[in-house]
């Protein structure tokens, strides 16, 4: 897991960003909640670290209630 995580960062994503990729590929559709708790990521994080990713258009956000991330 480390090494995928290790070479998401030399691609140019950020640690939170690798763990959040990784934690999605795991479980998708996921929420914001779901992906903290896979990533080992504080939640208060998660969802700026998906809206960079969404910006990236590396993740994609449903518009359900609550939201999901693909």
């Amino acid at each position: 897991m480390n090494d995928i995580i290790e070479s998401l960062k030399e691609i140019g994503l950020n640690s939170y960003e690798a763990k959040v990729y990784v934690a999605l590929l795991k479980k998708y559709p996921a929420t914001g909640y779901e992906v903290a708790k896979l990533a080992n990521i504080p939640q208060s994080r998660v969802y700026d670290t998906l809206k960079i990713l969404e910006e990236k258009n590396i993740v994609v956000s449903e518009n359900t209630k609550p939201v999901t991330y693909t």
